[in-house]
């Protein structure tokens, strides 16, 4: 389970049982997994030079 703190925007992958936990506070959210970020081959290449 996916969870987010809501004052600092932080994300965490924790287990069910702790997710339930802290989704009992009013500062955490479950959210969906977050998607990797890609990065293109022009921009690795760029910042080999």
């Amino acid at each position: 389970m996916w969870v987010k703190n809501t004052e600092t925007g932080h994300v965490w992958l924790v287990d069910e049982e702790h997710g339930k936990r802290l989704l009992k506070q009013d500062y955490y959210e479950e959210v969906e997994a977050p998607k990797a970020a890609s990065k293109k081959k022009s921009d690795v290449d760029e910042k080999s030079k």
